[in-house]
């Protein structure tokens, strides 16, 4: 099985883009990883769009950081 890698940097208003990424990207081989600065509401709403397990992250009132977001 090949495995591929995608990485980018996804910023506050770019949830609905970063969702369509995962959509498209739905195949057991392929392996997406995303590092995300925004607000812990808009993550948290993508984290329940996209149905993703995120690994890595920090996270505060404000902002949520996570260095890997890999698709179900």
């Amino acid at each position: 099985m090949k495995l591929k890698f995608k990485q980018q940097e996804f910023q506050n208003e770019a949830v609905k883009s970063v969702t369509n990424l995962f959509k498209k990207n739905q195949t057991d081989d392929v392996i997406t990883a995303a590092c995300f600065r925004s607000h812990q509401s808009k993550i948290e709403s993508f984290q329940t769009k996209a149905k993703s397990v995120f690994r890595d992250y920090y996270c505060n009132k404000l902002q949520a950081k996570f260095s890997k977001a890999v698709p179900l």
